[in-house]
C-alpha cells in the first residue's frame, strides 16, 4: 500500500507493505483474472479471487475491495477457513489503501480470529497487517507489539522472508521516534533476509533502501543518504519502474530540501 507521509516539509511516498511491481501487477492481474473464468472448484476460485485482489492492492484499492469482497463472500459460504482468513484480511489492505482505519482494522481482527493450523504465514501478515494502522494512528506501542508478535509466531524452517516486512516495519517506527541506531540494526536484519531468488528481490531492497536513506537523513550523513536514495533510483530505472522512479525523486527532494537546497528540492519535484 501506499501511504503520503510528511517529514521534513516535503511529502514522499514510503511503501508499508510488500508486493510486486506495478507493471507485473497489472499483467499479473490480467492473467489472475483470466484463469478465474476457467476455474470450477470452489477453494481454487477462492485462492485467486484473493490472489487478484492482492495485485491490484498498489493499483486500484476500489477494484481490490470488490475481488476481497467476493472471495470471503465465497469462501465462508463453501465454509473453506484458510480462504477466509485470507479474504479478511485482504478487505482489511483494501480498506487500509483507501484510509478507512476502522473498517481496515475490523477485518483485520476477524482475521485474527481464525486459526488455520500450518499457515502461520497468514497470521505473520496479519500482524504486520495490524501494525501498521496502529502506526497510521500514531499507537506506536501497539504498532511494535503487533511487528514483535509477527516475529515471536515464526518457527524455525518457515521461510526467513517471512521477517522482512516485521523488521522493516520495526525500522520505520524506530525512524518516526528518532530512534535511528535501533532502526540500523532492524534493516540490517531486514536487508541480511531478502532472499536473490525472491521474484521481488528488487522491489524489497528499495523498500528497505529507502529506510536507509531516511536513517541517515536523520543523522545528517549525507553520502550515505544520497548513497542508499540513488540506489534506489538505480534499482527503479534498471526495471522501468516508472512508480518507484517517482518516489525516489520525491526522497531526493526532500532531502535536498532538508539541506536547504530548495532549488534543487523543486527541480526534483518536477
Amino acid at each position: 500500500m501506499k501511504r503520503m507521509v510528511k517529514h521534513g516539509g516535503v511529502f514522499f511516498l514510503i511503501m508499508v507493505s510488500i508486493s510486486i511491481r506495478p507493471k507485473a501487477q497489472i499483467a499479473l492481474a490480467d492473467s489472475l483474472e483470466n484463469l478465474l473464468k476457467s476455474t470450477s472448484s470452489v477453494v481454487s476460485r477462492v485462492d485467486l479471487l484473493n490472489d487478484v485482489s492482492y495485485a491490484y492492492s498498489d493499483l486500484n484499492d476500489t477494484v481490490a475491495l470488490r475481488f476481497g469482497k467476493q472471495a470471503l463472500a465465497e469462501a465462508i459460504s463453501a465454509k473453506y477457513i484458510k480462504g477466509t482468513k485470507v479474504g479478511y484480511n485482504m478487505v482489511g489492505q483494501a480498506y487500509y489503501g483507501l484510509g478507512e482505519f476502522d473498517l481496515s482494522m475490523g477485518n483485520f481482527k476477524q482475521a485474527a480470529r481464525i486459526d488455520v493450523p500450518g499457515e502461520r504465514s497468514i497470521t505473520i501478515d496479519n500482524y504486520n497487517y495490524q501494525g501498521n494502522i496502529y502506526r497510521e494512528r500514531s499507537q506506536y506501542d501497539s504498532a511494535v507489539y503487533c511487528y514483535r508478535r509477527a516475529l515471536k509466531i515464526f518457527q524455525q524452517g518457515d521461510n526467513p522472508s517471512l521477517l522482512v516486512s516485521a523488521y522493516r516495519n520495526l525500522a520505520s517506527v524506530a525512524i518516526i521516534q528518532w530512534r535511528n541506531d535501533e532502526a540500523l540494526d532492524y534493516l540490517q536484519k531486514a536487508e541480511s533476509l531478502i532472499d536473490k531468488k525472491d521474484k521481488d528481490y528488487g522491489y524489497k531492497l528499495i523498500n528497505t533502501y529507502v529506510l536507509y536513506g531516511m536513517v541517515y537523513a536523520n543523522l545528517l550523513q549525507h553520502t550515505k543518504t544520497r548513497e542508499y536514495f540513488d540506489k534506489v533510483c538505480s534499482i527503479a530505472q534498471s526495471s522501468e519502474d516508472n512508480f518507484n522512479l517517482i518516489k525516489c525523486n520525491l526522497n531526493r527532494a526532500d532531502f535536498a530540501y532538508r539541506r536547504g537546497d530548495f532549488a534543487q528540492s523543486i527541480r526534483f519535484c518536477f
